[in-house]
């Protein structure tokens, strides 16, 4: 078992880590994140904190401790030219629309994910289910998102990375519209519950590791710092409309089935999104090919 874990890190990225120092206690540094990913072969990291800006941190700590873990922030570089010419980049005509359709993706994702997150217990006690057994949910429905991240990270390469997040970001919708259509048995609300967990959990991942196979390696820090931007701004736009819709005397029913069609909206663009990069990729190919001969 341990072989097997340590090789679904080999290649892996460490998407939330809160590593120290901060102005709270940390089982680490950054400085031992970095040793430690280096240790179990992972790809990335991409370092967070609540109270202060990691970037100017993680830029220096790749100068000081260059080696094969790329580090990552939430936040793009603040410096100057660059970081305009970056996000310029990004909106150059040959990358543009994926660019775009991918931030619409991280937008509308997150507007689901954290709708349920902040929710998905209120829910389900309205529903019938014991206090009780709605706090065990919140237990369920974490081993199926934990399930989520690993199946993602071992069969993402396999089969590719845009694709299967296509195909997660489907089966989280309809897992969505079953849920709300579903009876109110207690058992089958919190195995859907944690089924709609595995899948939007798992096209988290698989969005940052579409964003890394997109982006050239001069482009992932801004690439990835705005699609984690249009995360957080979804993250605020959801609790607050799932509210709003509670609020409204709108039932299981037709609450789910509103997140359910935002839920289709990050499927679309991720299947876009991932055929025009193959597109790309097979015509820069056939250029470098055409030069050569």
């Amino acid at each position: 078992m341990d072989d097997r874990i340590n090789g679904l890190l080999k290649g892996a990225i460490d998407l939330h880590c809160h590593s120290g120092p901060s102005v709270m206690p940390r089982c680490l540094n950054h400085v031992e994140a970095i040793k430690q990913g280096e240790e179990a072969g992972l790809r990335a990291i991409l370092f967070k904190d609540h109270y202060y800006s990691v970037t100017p941190i993680a830029a220096l700590l790749d100068e000081i401790m260059p080696g094969s873990v790329k580090l990552f922030t939430g936040v793009p570089s603040a410096d100057g030219d660059r970081t305009r010419f970056a996000l310029r980049d990004l909106l150059e005509p040959a990358m543009r629309t994926e660019t775009l359709l991918v931030w619409v993706t991280a937008f509308a994702y997150a507007i689901v994910g954290y709708f349920l997150m902040s929710w998905k217990p209120t829910i389900l006690a309205n529903a019938g289910l014991s206090p009780s057994m709605a706090a065990a949910s919140v237990t369920i429905g974490s081993a199926f998102g934990i399930a989520g991240h690993l199946s993602m990270g071992l069969f993402a390469r396999r089969t590719g990375e845009g694709r299967l997040t296509a195909v997660y970001f489907l089966l989280a919708t309809i897992s969505l519209f079953a849920f709300g259509t579903a009876p109110g048995n207690p058992i089958a609300l919190i195995l859907l519950a944690g089924v709609t967990n595995f899948f939007v959990v798992g096209a988290y991942t698989g969005l940052f590791l579409v964003a890394v196979e997109m982006y050239p390696p001069e482009r992932q820090n801004t690439g990835l710092g705005f699609i984690v931007g249009f995360v957080r701004v979804g993250a605020a736009v959801g609790p607050i409309l799932g509210g709003f819709l509670l609020s409204a005397g709108l039932s299981r029913m037709d609450t789910y089935f509103v997140f359910t069609a935002i839920a289709a909206v990050p499927a679309v663009t991720m299947y876009l999104a991932a055929r025009l990069t193959a597109r790309r990729r097979i015509s820069s190919s056939a250029g470098a090919l055409s030069e050569a001969f």
